[in-house]
């Protein structure tokens, strides 16, 4: 969006650890400690006071659209939409999650009234796409379909694919398979194990990295 010209600030969390590599737009640290291993109750706290810190900073700017991308608590996230829309903004959401993956009493309500009150929702796949208008009854001419973007823009350069392997105590020819990202229950992690032996009959040099944080 900045490269066509649009003048966009991304409001994150002082726990972003690649704001080192964003360029071409200016970034606000809003949410404030509400990361790390901390007090659930005293993280939760945090977050309604960073949530309300993002309501008056767009007051004080001439946003058009405003862009959600991670929900962490559902009854704040929607007390903010709520507030941005009576204010006369229109609000995008990419879930990530089509259903609210954490134990949050009732959820699903949550997450409908989200979908309902968003103007454009973003998902990265048919199968996200057709789950999200079957299960929630979203008209499916506000939900557009954008593929997961690439990583290699976080990609410096400094280590090649060869050394990388020879770090990590492969041998070069070995075949690789890749499960990254926040490890958690809804990512399927187990059915990938369970897969592995199949797997491997197939493909005998076949190897498993596993690289992610543990959800918590």
């Amino acid at each position: 969006l900045a490269e066509i010209g649009v003048e966009l600030v991304l409001c994150t969390s002082d726990k972003w650890m690649l704001s080192e590599r964003a360029n071409g737009f200016p970034m606000e640290f809003l949410y404030r400690k509400c990361g790390g291993n901390g007090s659930r109750l005293v993280k939760g706290i945090y977050y309604i006071v960073s949530s309300i810190r993002i309501l008056r900073y767009i007051l004080t700017k001439r946003f058009d659209i405003i862009h959600f991308q991670i929900i962490e608590l559902p009854v704040v996230d929607l007390l903010l939409m709520i507030a941005i829309k009576l204010i006369g903004k229109r609000i995008v959401y990419t879930p990530h999650n089509i259903i609210y993956n954490k134990n949050f009493p009732f959820k699903d309500r949550f997450t409908a009234a989200m979908y309902d009150i968003s103007d454009r929702i973003i998902v990265h796949n048919k199968a996200n796409f057709e789950s999200i208008v079957r299960k929630f009854g979203v008209d499916p001419n506000k939900v557009k379909t954008i593929p997961h973007g690439s990583y290699e823009y976080f990609v410096d350069g400094s280590i090649n694919k060869n050394d990388a392997r020879r770090r990590l105590g492969f041998i070069l020819g070995n075949r690789m398979l890749l499960f990254f990202g926040n490890i958690s229950d809804n990512k399927g992690l187990d059915v990938m194990l369970k897969s592995m032996p199949l797997i491997k009959i197939e493909i005998p040099d076949i190897k498993l990295i596993i690289a992610g944080r543990l959800s918590r």
